[in-house]
């Protein structure tokens, strides 16, 4: 049975196709249509904007949906990769980034985040499609535009509203770190983290993941055991927490850094105390940092980034353009122990 989705699209494209609407002509006004067919705005806005996405309709904000072709456009025609990161906004480097060993002929467009808001016009023509590279919160009225406009958008890294996203699973991830610094370590954990702000909007699924392992695991946290702040002076208040640690009857056997700027500076202020990794103590980060390599006694939870931009180019060759059931995919990360 077809959705009422589904149905106004199918009256709309067989109108298109018999020269009710020519090329070129206004459709229908949304208004009128929900009173033709009874059916609610969001429901027309829907059929409107997937048509959109298909090729058959363009509409601009505060204008008139007029038909642009009769023909469907069933793949992305124009690939834009969208990032805060400086050097990938080649083409070049898009396609080394998401293709390396795929053979891809649609033209390809690096933009910097900053700059999507003065880029809407090339965004939104028919047969594009956006790939978010960890994109920020402000962003998210952009994605809003340009889903209503009916561009197919996937977020690499991070999960917003109902987007599609290929994205790291804290979950599991943190839950099988925390597990191995338990059987290392024990029971009594000490937690050192960012907070969780809009400049790190990433935190908040994996500080909620983090304590959802505690309680399911059994570790134990006490509240001068975790130190979540701001950090805006990384050194001194790391020192700060190093003091607190170390200079301790019983200092803690397990510690779970969450922010991989924070590790170094506390493995340095440990070693000033005689606290040496491996030995006095064990330590779990999230992500891989390649200084500690040489370290016994750390885990590093590293995220799969070429298997995420993998997945992001698996979504862009199999979605056809309009298509509007959701992609999601969680990566689990790779424990790894020096």
């Amino acid at each position: 049975m077809l959705s009422k989705v589904e149905i106004i699209k199918n009256k709309l494209v067989t109108d298109i196709k018999r020269g009710v609407f020519r090329v070129g002509e206004k459709i229908t006004s949304r208004n009128k249509l929900c009173r033709k067919y009874n059916y609610s705005r969001t429901t027309v806005d829907r059929a409107v904007r997937e048509l959109t996405a298909a090729g058959y309709l363009a509409s601009q904000q505060g204008s008139s949906t007029y038909v642009i072709s009769d023909k469907p456009i069933d793949k992305p025609q124009h690939l834009f990769v969208i990032s805060g990161f400086h050097d990938i906004h080649t083409a070049h480097a898009v396609r080394e980034l998401f293709f390396p060993e795929i053979d891809f002929n649609i033209p390809v467009s690096g933009l910097p985040e900053q700059e999507v808001a003065t880029n809407l016009n090339r965004l939104c023509q028919p047969g594009s499609a956006v790939i978010w590279i960890s994109p920020k919160l402000e962003s998210i009225h952009l994605m809003d535009y340009l889903a209503k406009t009916g561009v197919p958008q996937i977020l690499v890294n991070r999960k917003y509203n109902n987007y599609d996203y290929v994205a790291t699973d804290a979950k599991s991830s943190i839950k099988e770190g925390l597990s191995w610094l338990m059987i290392e370590a024990g029971r009594d954990i000490a937690f050192i983290s960012y907070k969780d702000t809009t400049a790190k909007p990433y935190l908040h699924e994996r500080i909620i993941s983090f304590y959802e392992s505690c309680v399911e695991l059994g570790a134990h946290l006490t509240p001068d055991s975790i130190f979540s702040r701001e950090f805006v002076d990384v050194p001194s208040e790391i020192a700060e927490i190093g003091r607190s640690l170390f200079v301790n009857k019983k200092p803690p056997k397990g510690i779970f850094v969450m922010h991989q700027d924070l590790v170094l500076p506390l493995v340095t202020v440990a070693q000033t105390y005689g606290f040496i990794p491996g030995r006095d103590y064990k330590l779990l980060t999230f992500d891989y940092i390649k200084g500690l390599e040489n370290y016994t006694g750390i885990g590093m939870l590293e995220q799969q980034i070429k298997q995420l931009y993998h997945e992001a180019a698996g979504w862009l060759q199999k979605k056809p353009t309009g298509q509007q059931q959701q992609f999601r995919k969680d990566i689990k990360t790779e424990l790894i122990v020096s």
